[in-house]
């Protein structure tokens, strides 16, 4: 699994963390949340030490002054540090056990990787 599929799944992740579900599948969700809010910290904190290392942190913006012509060298930086593969414990939920569940299409795409038989 990579990063970015945790970036992806969060939005997903938010708003099913706030609907009523069977318990099993709630604790399950509640467990992967749990698990994708941890990486993504990790993934934040080693953002932060990147844009640390090359760049100053403006204190009247709070964001770093990347100079135009190092705008692709970040863009770079960031490209490898999202696609890094990244060993997480899933909790795979059955799909059948998500009666009631509403998911869209691409809420489906975004956390197949935790569903039964779609990842």
């Amino acid at each position: 699994m990579k990063i970015i599929d945790l970036l992806n799944a969060q939005s997903t992740l938010q708003r099913l963390a706030g609907q009523k579900m069977p318990a099993k599948v709630a604790y399950a969700l509640a467990k992967n949340i749990k698990v994708v809010d941890d990486e993504l910290k990790i993934f934040d904190e080693t953002r932060i030490k990147l844009l640390g290392e090359n760049w100053t942190l403006n204190s009247e913006t709070g964001k770093y002054d990347i100079p135009l012509e190092e705008q692709e060298k970040w863009d770079s930086m960031y490209i490898d540090l999202v696609n890094s593969e990244i060993d997480v414990k899933i909790y795979q939920i059955d799909l059948t056990s998500m009666d009631g569940v509403e998911l869209t299409p691409v809420e489906v795409l975004t956390i197949s990787w935790m569903i039964k038989d779609l990842s």
